[in-house]
């Protein structure tokens, strides 16, 4: 089983400030986990009251081999640590790249060259392989499941922040592919409850976010679970009013019957054991098997595929009109007819 960004991290933490390795490469698709892991390198490095001056910022797009050379194989003053760092690693090329690469081993005890880059792997070339012989690579996953939700608890409790289970589970399905955004909302629950109190509601989540995709989103796949077919075609019209891009509200839809699908085919399973089989939340599970009831298997099965249908029709421009086959897609699923 392939090790969480998270685990990655604490690691990174206890290990970087005995850490005899001259150089780090970091490899992400998460823009927001690159930057956290900086952060990460930094205080375990240089400790929390370091001085800026011991950060050498090296632009990867307008590294000079003359740059490199006498500012990062210098000796430091005071012999204090320094961390050296190159954000977007793969855009270095020409004598720049030949140059990093070949000094590596030549960087000063008191300095580390931290490199990172967004991507799905490390890229193939000189530097990657100097740093494999001289340094560590690592590979931070894209957070999912369990580990997504862990991190938004994390970042929640680093702002003083309990979530509820409705809170956390409607927030990481709505944002969570998008972890600056998700950070984002945190900071306006944070700002929105205040200081006295710190636990957040689902009232609380509403009354920041007003009458958005956020809680209309939610509203229609709860009607569409519970077979309130007037209900949901009053959601579907409002999201579509508001401007919400269809294509989202299908993604929701599939989503929804997807889990409801796996709920039904669990017979037994508690919600707990659910949520650890498909990784959402045990609010979500809960709501999910309670919704799944109103259905049969083949019904879902049929809806689910009725969902891909859709998809393909308004991806290649069969359909004529968008809302037109998301009413089409909530009448059969929800009526059976």
């Amino acid at each position: 089983m392939r090790e969480s960004s998270l685990s990655i991290l604490k690691k990174l933490r206890n290990e970087i400030a005995t850490q005899t390795a001259r150089a780090y490469l970091i490899v992400s698709e998460q823009s927001l986990l690159l930057e956290q892991a900086i952060q990460t390198v930094i205080a375990a490095w240089l400790g929390k009251d370091y001085d800026q001056l011991q950060i050498i910022n090296l632009n990867s797009s307008e590294l000079t081999p003359d740059y490199f050379l006498s500012n990062v194989l210098t000796f430091g003053i005071f012999a204090q640590r320094r961390l050296a760092l190159l954000r977007a690693a793969d855009e270095l090329n020409g004598d720049a790249l030949n140059t990093v690469a070949e000094a590596i081993d030549q960087i000063p005890e008191e300095t580390l060259l931290l490199c990172t880059v967004e991507g799905k792997k490390p890229p193939k070339g000189k530097l990657t392989t100097a740093i494999k012989k001289a340094g560590v690579i690592l590979e931070l996953p894209q957070l999912r499941g369990a580990d997504l939700y862990q991190w938004t608890r994390e970042e929640a409790a680093g702002l003083g922040l309990t979530l509820s289970p409705e809170v956390e589970a409607e927030l990481v399905a709505t944002f969570g592919g998008n972890l600056f955004q998700l950070q984002s909302e945190l900071l306006k629950l944070a700002t929105f409850v205040g200081e006295e109190k710190r636990q957040v509601e689902i009232k609380d989540l509403k009354e920041v976010m007003g009458r958005s995709s956020l809680h209309s989103i939610f509203d229609l796949t709860d009607a569409l679970g519970q077979k309130n077919l007037v209900k949901a075609r009053a959601e579907l019209n409002q999201l579509l009013r508001s401007g919400e891009n269809p294509m989202y509200v299908l993604t929701m839809l599939q989503w929804h019957l997807a889990n409801l699908w796996q709920c039904k085919s669990t017979a037994g399973a508690n919600p707990q054991q659910v949520a650890a089989v498909l990784g959402i939340h045990p609010y979500v599970a809960s709501k999910s098997l309670k919704q799944a009831a109103n259905f049969d298997l083949e019904e879902l099965s049929r809806a689910y595929l009725l969902a891909v249908e859709t998809e393909y029709r308004l991806k290649t421009g069969k359909a004529p009109r968008m809302d037109v086959e998301l009413d089409r897609l909530l009448v059969k699923t929800i009526a059976n007819c």
